[in-house]
C-alpha cells in the first residue's frame, strides 16, 4: 500500500492532468456525441469487413467529387477500429473511447518529450493545459470521423521530431517511424498534407544530413501508405487522376464541413507548441500577466465546454445519441418485418446512423435501394407527418398509398411515425 501511495504522490501532477483530460471529454458525453450519417456509414463498412472477412485497400470517399469520381482515403482507420469494436460488440461508444485514449497517449508522449527538451520551464505544462482545455480539440475527440484521428497522430509525429532535436539515440529507427506515421496520416485524410509539409520542414531544420536521412523517412512513408499505393497501381492511379482532373477542371466540387473545421487538424500540435513557447516568454517577463491570460482562456474554454448541449455536436436541436437510441428501441419493440427507415430530420433520408444500430442488433431494415418493397416505414422528423406525406420524398412516395398507424414523441417536437402500406404488397405470380 505504501508503494502505491508513493507512486501516486510522485506522479500526482500527471494524474491530475489525466483526470482533467478525461473529465472534459466524458462530461455530458452522450448529450454532445455526434453520431450521424458519416459515423453510420463508416461503422457499417467496418462491421461488413469484420463479418464477411472481405478486406479492402481503400477507406471512405472524401469530399472531393470530380464528375462522379471520388477521392478515397486509406483503410487504416477501419482496421484500427475493428479490435475495440469487436470487443465492445460493435457499440459505437468503443470508437469514441478509442479516439479519446489515442489523444491521451499522444498528449502524454509530447509531454514527456517536452520535459526533456525544455527542463525547468513551464513549456510542458502550458502545452498540456492548452491541449486539454481547447474546445475544438475536446469536441473532435469524442466521435468517429476520419479527420479526427489526424490530431493525435500529428502529436506523436511532432513528439518524435522534437526528440530528434536533442538526442542521437535510435535516430534511424525514429526517422523510419516518422515516415510510417506520415504514410498512415495520408491514408486517413487528404488534409493531413499540411502536417506532412510542416513535418518535412521541421526535419530539414533539425537534421544535419537531411538528404541521407530522408531516404529512411521516404521508405517509412511507402510502408505506411502501402495499401493506397497498391490500390493506385491496381486501378490505373485512380485517386491521382481524380485529383488531376479536379484541379484542371471547373466542374469539380468540394463538399463537407467548413475547411476550418478540419483542414488544419494536422497543425494543431505545432500551433499549440508555438503558443506555449510564446506564453513561456511572457512568463519570463511578467508572471502575473501569464496568470491573467491563462485564467481568461480557461474561463472562455469552460464556458464553451461545460454547459449541457441541447443537441449532439453538429446535429439538429434536441437530437442526440440518446434520442436515436430511443427511436431504435421503439422500432425493435414493434418487431416488424419487411420494414425500412426514413430520416426527415438530419438530411440523411436513408438514416445510416439508425441503420447501423439496428444492424448490430440483428434487426436489419430493407436495403437503401429497396424502399418500394417495404410494407412498413418508420419515419422520424420535426415536420408534421401530414406535411411530409403531401411533399415529395422518394423513400415514402415509393410505397404510397400509406396510412399512419402509430406516433411516438421522441424529444420536444421530434416524433417517430409508423407508416403502413395501405394495400398489401401483391406477390408476383410467374
Amino acid at each position: 500500500m505504501k508503494k502505491i501511495f508513493y507512486i501516486i504522490h510522485k506522479n500526482i501532477k500527471i494524474i491530475i492532468l489525466i483526470l482533467l483530460f478525461l473529465f472534459l471529454r466524458l462530461y455530458h458525453f452522450e448529450d454532445s456525441l455526434n453520431f450521424g450519417s458519416d459515423q453510420g456509414l463508416e461503422l457499417l463498412k467496418i462491421h461488413e469487413i469484420y463479418t464477411t472477412g472481405k478486406l479492402t485497400l481503400i477507406g471512405p470517399p472524401s469530399s472531393f467529387v470530380q464528375e462522379g469520381r471520388f477521392f478515397f482515403a486509406g483503410p487504416v482507420v477501419y482496421y484500427m477500429l475493428i479490435p475495440p469494436l469487436a470487443i465492445a460488440k460493435f457499440h459505437p461508444f468503443a470508437v469514441s473511447y478509442t479516439l479519446i485514449l489515442f489523444q491521451l497517449i499522444s498528449l502524454l508522449t509530447v509531454y514527456k518529450v517536452l520535459q526533456k527538451k525544455w527542463p525547468k520551464t513551464l513549456m510542458p505544462l502550458l502545452f498540456v493545459l492548452i491541449y486539454i482545455f481547447t474546445p475544438l480539440i475536446v469536441e473532435y475527440s469524442r466521435f468517429q470521423w476520419h479527420p479526427n484521428f489526424i490530431i493525435p497522430l500529428s502529436g506523436i509525429i511532432f513528439a518524435l521530431i522534437l526528440k530528434l532535436s536533442y538526442t542521437n539515440k535510435l535516430n534511424n529507427l525514429i526517422l523510419l517511424l516518422i515516415g510510417i506515421l506520415l504514410g498512415l496520416g495520408m491514408q486517413i485524410h487528404y488534409s493531413f498534407i499540411l502536417s506532412l509539409f510542416a513535418s518535412v520542414i521541421s526535419l530539414v531544420l533539425i537534421l544535419k544530413s537531411p538528404k541521407l536521412n530522408f531516404i529512411l523517412v521516404f521508405l517509412g512513408f511507402i510502408i505506411g501508405f502501402f495499401p493506397l499505393l497498391l490500390f493506385e497501381i491496381r486501378h490505373n492511379f485512380y485517386n491521382l487522376s481524380t485529383i488531376w482532373q479536379y484541379f484542371t477542371s471547373s466542374k469539380g466540387t468540394l463538399s463537407g464541413k467548413r475547411p476550418m473545421d478540419y483542414y488544419f487538424f494536422g497543425l494543431v500540435p505545432f500551433a499549440v507548441y508555438i503558443i506555449s513557447y510564446a506564453l513561456e516568454k511572457v512568463r519570463k517577463i511578467n508572471k502575473n500577466l501569464l496568470l491573467i491570460l491563462f485564467a481568461l482562456y480557461l474561463l472562455w474554454s469552460l464556458n464553451k465546454i461545460l454547459p449541457v448541449p441541447d443537441r449532439g455536436f453538429s446535429l439538429p436541436q434536441y437530437w442526440n445519441f440518446q434520442a436515436l437510441k430511443k427511436v431504435e428501441n421503439i422500432i425493435l419493440s414493434q418487431n416488424r418485418k419487411n420494414y425500412n427507415i426514413v430520416d426527415v430530420l438530419t438530411g440523411d433520408t436513408r438514416a445510416m446512423a439508425l441503420r447501423y444500430l439496428l444492424t448490430i442488433e440483428g434487426s436489419l431494415p430493407l436495403d437503401v435501394t429497396e424502399y418500394p418493397y417495404a410494407q412498413y416505414l418508420f419515419v422520424y422528423s420535426k415536420v408534421p407527418i401530414n406535411k411530409i406525406l403531401k411533399g415529395y420524398l422518394w423513400e415514402i412516395d415509393s410505397i404510397k398509398p400509406v396510412k399512419v398507424t402509430k406516433t411516438w414523441n421522441i424529444n420536444k417536437d421530434i416524433n417517430l411515425y409508423l407508416l403502413e402500406k395501405d394495400k398489401p404488397l401483391k406477390k408476383i405470380i410467374k
